[in-house]
C-alpha cells in the first residue's frame, strides 16, 4: 500500500511553489515600494466567505488566509484588505467597472462573461498551476485563447443519500433504484417513501445524466441546440422517468413544488429513506436535524444514471477568485499574487473545510487527512471525477427554466410530456431571439 504524503509535508510542499512563483512575478513591486508606495489589493467577497460571517470556523479560516497573505508581502510593501459586497453580480461588475475592486470573488457561471468584458486578468504569466485542478475547473478557467480567466476555488456536486438499514446495496442505475424503491412503497405504504427528489431545481441534478446519454445544449455559436429530434427523444425518455415516479406514487406529490431543501422535512420525520441532495448536506442538512444515533445510518453514493448511460456525469458548482484587469501593473500582479494564494493547498484546504465545500484541487481530497477520513468528501470525489459544467453561454439560464418548468407541469399532469417538451422548446427559442436583438 502507497503511503501517502502527510498533511504538513503535503501542504508545505505545494504551498511553498505557488508562493514563490507569485514572489517572483512580483519584482517590480519593490521598486514601487522603493518609493514608499504601499500597494493595497482590494478583495471583494460576499459575507458568508469573509472573516465576517457569524460562524467562528469561517472568521478563522478567511482570516488565516488574508493574515499569512499580509505576512508573506509585507516587505514588498503588498497588502490585502477584504471588502464585503452583497453577492449580487451587477452589483460586483459595478464595482469593478468604478475601479473599486482589484480582486473578487465570483460564481464560476460568470467566468466567460467577466473575461470577455475585460474585468478578468490573464493569470498566465503568474504560472497559476492550473494543471492542479479538477479537469472541469481547468476547462472554465481557461479561455479560448488560452487565458487563464479566474482560479475556481470551491465546488460541490449533488449526490444520492441513502439509509443503509433500507438499502443495504445502494442503487447504481435508474432501473436498480425503481426495484428498490417500488419494494418499499409496497412494504410500508401510507405516507412512507423509498426516495424523494427535488423537481425544483431538478437540472442540478439531472443535466449532467442528460449530456451522459448524448444530449446537447448549445453549438460552438451558443445556438440552442437541446431540441432536436435527437436530444427530444433523450429529454422524452428522461421526463417518462420523472413523471413515472409521481404517477406511481414512488415519491411524495410534493417533491413537484419542492427544491432540495424544502424536501427534506419528510427525511427528518423518518417518512423518506434516500434522497438527492448536495454534497454537503450531511453536515448542512442531516446532521443538525437528526438524533445521532439516526444520522449513523445514511450514507452517499454518485446519483443513480439511467440505464442507457455508460455512467453517470455529475453538475459541479461554485466560486471563483479573480483579480481585475485594471491596467496598474503594481496592483494587477500583487492581486495576482492574492488569487493564487487564495486558492492555493493551504488556503483552500483550511476554507473549504470551514465552509463546508470541496476544493477543487482533487489533491486535497486524496491526500489531506481531514478529507480522506470524510466518506462524504470520499464520494464527491468520485462523482466530480466525472464533474460536468453546465453551459456559460446566455441562453442556458432561460433554458434550465424553460425545461424545469415543463417538467413540472408534466409531472402535475397538466400537460403531456411531448407538450411540455415543445413548449420548453418555444420558450427557449423566444428567449434566444430576445437576446439576439439585445
Amino acid at each position: 500500500m502507497k503511503k501517502g504524503l502527510s498533511r504538513r509535508q503535503f501542504l508545505k510542499t505545494i504551498g511553498a511553489g505557488t508562493a514563490s512563483l507569485a514572489i517572483a512575478n512580483l519584482v517590480d513591486l519593490s521598486r514601487t515600494y522603493a518609493q514608499g508606495e504601499e500597494v493595497v489589493v482590494r478583495f471583494l467577497t460576499t459575507s458568508w466567505a469573509s472573516t465576517g460571517d457569524r460562524r467562528p470556523a469561517r472568521q478563522v479560516a478567511f482570516r488565516s488566509v488574508i493574515d499569512s497573505f499580509n505576512a508573506q508581502f509585507a516587505d514588498q510593501g503588498i497588502r490585502v484588505e477584504e471588502v464585503v459586497y452583497d453577492g449580487d453580480p451587477l452589483t460586483l461588475s459595478q464595482e469593478v467597472e468604478a475601479g473599486n475592486a482589484d480582486a473578487f470573488w465570483f460564481n464560476h457561471g460568470f467566468t466567460k462573461t467577466r473575461y470577455d468584458a475585460g474585468q478578468l486578468l490573464d493569470l498566465r504569466s503568474f504560472e497559476p498551476q492550473i494543471g492542479d485542478f479538477f479537469d472541469f475547473a481547468q476547462n472554465v478557467s481557461t479561455m479560448e485563447d488560452g487565458a487563464i480567466a479566474a482560479l475556481w476555488h470551491n465546488t460541490d456536486t449533488p449526490l444520492y443519500y441513502y439509509r443503509t438499514d433500507k438499502f443495504p446495496t445502494p442503487a447504481t442505475t435508474w432501473s436498480e433504484l425503481l426495484e428498490q424503491i417500488t419494494a418499499i412503497r409496497e412494504e410500508e405504504g401510507g405516507n412512507t417513501y423509498g426516495f424523494v427528489t427535488p423537481y425544483v431545481g431538478w437540472t442540478q441534478h439531472n443535466v449532467g445524466l442528460y449530456s451522459a446519454l448524448g444530449g446537447t445544449f448549445v453549438d460552438e455559436m451558443g445556438s440552442p441546440t437541446a431540441f432536436t429530434d435527437e436530444n427530444k427523444a433523450i429529454w422524452t425518455s428522461m421526463f417518462e422517468h420523472f413523471v413515472g415516479l409521481i404517477n406511481n406514487d414512488l415519491v411524495p406529490a410534493s417533491a413537484i413544488g419542492n427544491n432540495q431543501n424544502q424536501m427534506l422535512p419528510d427525511v427528518y420525520a423518518g417518512n423518506v429513506y434516500s434522497f438527492t441532495g448536495n454534497s454537503n448536506f450531511h453536515i448542512r442538512q442531516l446532521q443538525p436535524n437528526l438524533p445521532p444515533e439516526e444520522y449513523d445510518l445514511w450514507s452517499a453514493v454518485p446519483i443513480p444514471y439511467p440505464d442507457a448511460a455508460d455512467g453517470g456525469l455529475y453538475v459541479a458548482g461554485g466560486w471563483m477568485i479573480g483579480a481585475a484587469a485594471s491596467g496598474d501593473a503594481a496592483k494587477e500582479a500583487a492581486a495576482a499574487a492574492w488569487t493564487i494564494h487564495a486558492t492555493d493547498v493551504n488556503a483552500m484546504a483550511s476554507t473549504c473545510l470551514a465552509g463546508g465545500w470541496i476544493p477543487t484541487r482533487p489533491g486535497i481530497l486524496a491526500e489531506d487527512p481531514f478529507y480522506t477520513n470524510d466518506s462524504y468528501a470520499q464520494t464527491t470525489l468520485a462523482a466530480l471525477e466525472q464533474g460536468y459544467v453546465v453551459p456559460l453561454d446566455a441562453i442556458y439560464s432561460d433554458m434550465r427554466l424553460a425545461i424545469e418548468t415543463a417538467l413540472q407541469r408534466a409531472a402535475a399532469g397538466d400537460v403531456s410530456i411531448e407538450e411540455a417538451i415543445a413548449e420548453a422548446q418555444a420558450e427557449t427559442e423566444l428567449a434566444y431571439e430576445a437576446l439576439q436583438s439585445s
